[in-house]
């Protein structure tokens, strides 16, 4: 197996790819690294400045990383390391890094190398420093980091939570309007509270946009029934789809429900 680098190839020795110091500013710029899930070694450190990755990204295939070198890089942030949940060994050494954080999945760390200007007690959550500017105690960072993240997380699942569930009823609403332009083209009236329930909605704010309506697109309101007689069917359907649409994302801002 191997991959290349600005048109010349690297081969993956014994499950070790060594690409140190080989001129690159950007993960992205080895390829065929997406191809090597069972590596357990991966050198990127940048000796003598030759390389200069700025970002940790495009690694998320190296499930099976055991040990990570970015050291003397020009790394400014810790992300990127969510799926590399077998690494053992992370340096981190002699980059621009000033906070500790996205170390919270790592639960198989086992040697951190750090040399960031971080606060004095953010260092004393994770156990400090030795001389070389490595953890004393990489769970310990890997423990801090998971537990401020955590909230971040959370809300992160919320959101992709309340996407998904936006999506369904978006789907939902469609499916409701489709069916109920068909009752309207072949009906000359249609119940309100029987419109109401297939819409998934309250009968009241069906009345209010209704009221609206009528005198526009030339029905009549009696009692609990639309009396659509000659009026503009097409216009009030194409009316009704458009304002479903922009309603569902109103509702959604104000409760999450229609």
């Amino acid at each position: 197996m191997s991959v290349r680098v600005h048109g010349k190839e690297y081969s993956v020795k014994k499950d070790k790819l060594n690409l140190m110091g080989k001129g690159i500013s950007a993960i992205s710029e080895i390829e065929g690294l997406e191809n090597l899930p069972d590596l357990r070694v991966l050198n990127l450190g940048g000796v003598l400045r030759k390389n200069h990755i700025t970002e940790i990204k495009g690694l998320d295939a190296l499930v099976n990383l055991q040990e990570l070198d970015l050291g003397s890089n020009r790394i400014t942030e810790i992300r990127g390391l969510d799926t590399l949940v077998n690494l053992r060994k992370l340096d981190l050494s002699d980059n621009p890094i000033t906070e500790i954080k996205g170390l919270g999945h790592l639960s198989h760390l086992q040697f951190l190398g750090f040399s960031i200007d971080a606060s004095e007690s953010q260092f004393a959550k994770i156990g400090g420093l030795d001389q070389s500017g490595n953890s004393n105690d990489p769970q310990a960072a890997v423990a801090y980091c998971r537990e401020r993240d955590a909230p971040v997380e959370a809300e992160a699942r919320k959101q992709k939570e309340q996407q998904a569930q936006a999506a369904e009823r978006q789907l939902r609403l469609e499916g409701a309007t489709d069916k109920l332009a068909k009752l309207v083209r072949v009906s000359e009236s249609v119940k309100i509270p029987y419109m109401a329930k297939m819409l998934g909605i309250e009968e009241e704010d069906l009345l209010g946009r209704l009221v609206d309506w009528a005198e526009q697109f030339g029905f009549t309101i009696a009692d609990d029934v639309v009396k659509f007689g000659a009026g503009q069917k097409e216009d009030f359907i194409a009316q009704l789809e458009q304002e479903f649409s922009s309603w569902d994302k109103s509702a959604q801002g104000k409760d999450g429900k229609v």
